[in-house]
Parts: C-alpha cells; sequence; structure tokens
C-alpha cells in the first residue's frame, strides 16, 4: 500500500473505515438481539402480576390483550383451566397452542418462561401455576426487531450520509496533500539536476511545511556551496598559478643568464620559496580530498601527543627563527590517527607562525580522560566577522591567505570527537584542542 499514490491509499483508508462500520452495523444487531431477551420476560412477568392483582375472573370471557401504548410491546394473556375451560385468543399459531399445552402439563415450577421459533417470528411466553390452572402471558418478537430493524435503517443511513459527506472532503484532502508533494518532488528533482536557483516556497507550518523548509534549507546551502566551490577554484586556481608563473620567469631569466634577484644564490632561493608554497598549496587540497574519502576509516594507534608536537615545532620553529617559543607539554597517550593528528597540527601551527608577532605559547595537560591542548599566539585579533567561518573550507582568510589549513584542523577534530574552540586571551588569539583520551 505504502508504493502507491497518497490519493489511493487516502481512499483506501476510508473505503477500509467504512467496511468496519459496516460490519460493527450488521454484528451489533446479532450481538444486542439476546442481550434484552430477558427484558422482554420481565415485561411480561411484570404485565402477569399486574393483572393478577385485579383477581382471577369468574366466567370464560376472552381476556384483553396488555397494551403499553400504539409503539409499545403487546403482551396477551390467556387460561388453561380443567375447571373453568380454555380462554384461547383468535389465530392463534397451532404450533405455538400444542406446545404450550405440552409445557403447561410438564411444568412443575410456579413459573417458568419460554420461547417458540415460528415463521413469522419468535413468540415468548411465561406460563404461571395460579391456583391449579395456568395463566400463560406470551408475546411477539415484532417490537424486538421493529426496534434492531429500526436501529440498523438509521445505522445505514448514517453510514451512507458519511460516505457521501466525507467522499468531497477527502479527494479535496488527498489534492491538499498531494499538491504540495508534487511541487516539492519537481523542486527535488531540479536540485538533484543542479539547478539551485530557484526557491521554494509553501506557506504551511505542518509536516509537509516543514519537510518545504528543510529542503529549502538544503537547497540554500547546496547553492551556499556551490557559489563557495567556484569562487574557491578561482582563489586557489589564482594561488597555483601565482608561484607557476613566478618560478617559469626565474628560470628562463637564469637561463639568459639575467638574475632577477641580482645573483643567482637569491634568486634560486625566490624559486625555492615558490615551490615550497605551491607544494603547501597542492598538498592541502590533496589531504582534503583524502579525509572525504577516507571519513571513518581511522588508523588507530597509542602514540605520545606531547612528543609529536615538540617534533613538529622543531621542523617548523626555522621559518620564523625570531619567534620565542613557550612550551609546557606533559607526555599524553592518545589512540588515534597519528598521521592525521601529525597533518592537523602542522595546519595549526602553521597558522600561528604567520599572525605571531613575537611569541608563541604551547601547553599540554591532562584532565581525568581528556588531553587539552593550548596554543597561542601574540598576533592581532580575529575578525568578529569571519570567527564563525573560521573553521570552514573555502573561506578567504585575512591577509589573502587562502587555504584549507584549518578546516583540515577541524576535520581531524571531528574524526577522534575532539573540540576545537579559539578565544582572544592574554592580548593574543588562542586555540584550543579538547580530545577525548578513551576511544
Amino acid at each position: 500500500m505504502k508504493n502507491k499514490p497518497l490519493s489511493v491509499q487516502i481512499w483506501l483508508f476510508l473505503g477500509a473505515t467504512l467496511a468496519v462500520i459496516l460490519f460493527l452495523a450488521v454484528l451489533v444487531p446479532i450481538v444486542f438481539r439476546g442481550f434484552f431477551t430477558p427484558d422482554i420476560y420481565q415485561l411480561i412477568e411484570t404485565s402477569q402480576e399486574s393483572f393478577l392483582a385485579g383477581g382471577l375472573p369468574d366466567s370464560l370471557d376472552p381476556l384483553p390483550p396488555d397494551s403499553q401504548g400504539p409503539q409499545g410491546p403487546r403482551i396477551t394473556h390467556f387460561y388453561l383451566s380443567e375447571a373453568k375451560g380454555e380462554t384461547i385468543p383468535p389465530r392463534l399459531h397451532p404450533a405455538f397452542l400444542a406446545e404450550m399445552k405440552e409445557n403447561a402439563g410438564l411444568q412443575r415450577e410456579p413459573s417458568r418462561r419460554y420461547k417458540l421459533e415460528t415463521d413469522s417470528g419468535a413468540i415468548f411466553y411465561v406460563i404461571r401455576r395460579v391456583e391449579g390452572d395456568f395463566l400463560v402471558s406470551f408475546m411477539r418478537d415484532v417490537f424486538h426487531d421493529n426496534v434492531f430493524l429500526t436501529l440498523f435503517r438509521r445505522l445505514i443511513k448514517l453510514i451512507l450520509l458519511i460516505f457521501l459527506v466525507s467522499l468531497l472532503p477527502s479527494l479535496w484532502l488527498a489534492k491538499y496533500i498531494t499538491r504540495p508533494l508534487v511541487e516539492l518532488e519537481e523542486h527535488v528533482r531540479r536540485i538533484a539536476n543542479r539547478d539551485w536557483s530557484t526557491p521554494i516556497q509553501l506557506n504551511r507550518r505542518d509536516e509537509i511545511g516543514r519537510l518545504a523548509a528543510s529542503v529549502e534549507w538544503m537547497r540554500s546551502q547546496l547553492s551556499n556551496q556551490e557559489q563557495e566551490r567556484r569562487t574557491f577554484l578561482q582563489n586557489i586556481s589564482h594561488e597555483l598559478k601565482t608561484p607557476v608563473m613566478v618560478i617559469r620567469s626565474y628560470t628562463r631569466s637564469i637561463s639568459d643568464g639575467i638574475f632577477p634577484k641580482g645573483d643567482i644564490h637569491s634568486s634560486i632561493l625566490v624559486i625555492e620559496q615558490e615551490a615550497e608554497r605551491l607544494e603547501r598549496r597542492v598538498r592541502q587540497l590533496l589531504y582534503h580530498t583524502k579525509l572525504d574519502y577516507s571519513a571513518g576509516k581511522l588508523n588507530m594507534e597509542p602514540f605520545d601527543l606531547a612528543e609529536l608536537v615538540e617534533d613538529i615545532i622543531d621542523r617548523m620553529r626555522w621559518r620564523r627563527p625570531e619567534l620565542e617559543w613557550n612550551l609546557e607539554l606533559v607526555p599524553v597517550t592518545l589512540n588515534g590517527d597519528r598521521e592525521q593528528w601529525m597533518v592537523a597540527l602542522e595546519n595549526l601551527l602553521d597558522n600561528q607562525i604567520r599572525f605571531a608577532e613575537k611569541q608563541i605559547a604551547v601547553s599540554l595537560t591532562s584532565p581525568p580522560g581528556q588531553a587539552v591542548l593550548r596554543i597561542w599566539n601574540d598576533g592581532p585579533p580575529i575578525d568578529r566577522e569571519i570567527l564563525s567561518t573560521l573553521f570552514e573550507p573555502y573561506r578567504k582568510g585575512p591577509g589573502g591567505e587562502f587555504g584549507l589549513g584549518l578546516s583540515i584542523v577541524r576535520r581531524v577534530a571531528e574524526n577522534h570527537c575532539a573540540l576545537i574552540q579559539t578565544s582572544e586571551e592574554d592580548g593574543g588569539v588562542a586555540f584550543h584542542l579538547v580530545i577525548p583520551r578513551n576511544r
């Protein structure tokens, strides 16, 4: 059923509901038919007591029926007496008369209830012994049948009325529900075809409205990411093209015997610096792509985080020998992907080296169940406008730098369920890495 159109599902549900109601309409009279039978006998016995309260008649005149109004049950009384004879009403069913006489002859109780099924319906009767004679009171099941027939007819009419009245609202409801879903389907198809220009506008606050809002948010995010990707490609192409152009121009000049920096050593040094810059950009791009494809595939192994931090600092401090480094590291053993943490810390320390003025402080502590790495530099504060997007990819950093360094740091931290934060402290900027140790 879930594979059928929503309108068909609604109609099928309505049909199943009506089928259940119809089944109950047929079942209820059958079940409750026996429920009223004791009340019928009670009516007959009460009528007998009222009749006997006036005393027994002395003649054999026919006894008048006891009637409770035109809509009430009709109860008939008559005698079977050896001394006085019988007061049999006319047009009495022969089978009933024969059975009644037989039951009266066999009855030993003061009063007993009986029932006879005939072609014209059931007959309920009570035989009471009165001073050696028998008072027979009976009532046909006309009232009983009429009540249930009337109830059944009204119930069928009500069901048909409900069906007719609810048919148009059901059709309207099906269209009301399916129309926005069809629109959403069309929008999702456009999104799948990378057409993110048309916004989704559904003025609803129900589940479908929330679904539309989610799809619209997805469209907006994809559109923004596509714009960021294009901007990133433009900037990264410039970042890659610039060192290539410098290297080519310098090599051509040197091959022509011209040294742009005055001597061959200084000119080759520029080529090396541009090659290093190009290598760093390519390495970041490749590693960022590697993180995308290797998500969840970590090479977990125990390693000393303090030792790893010291090794990276020893390799990178030569880039700015004038900087003062303050290290406070305690041995902390982590269980994680050592290669990912090495790349992340290299990018994070590279960021600190670029922005520090005179000093960088690195501390590593080990509170219960955690390792907390704090890296502080005395550089300028981070612009508030870029603080919320500092760790996102394809974002242009201050000073014209455009890379994926901090984005790689965040991705590695997320892979290890770690948390990275930044704050302004002691006249500088600090980065805090909180890493769980029990993984």
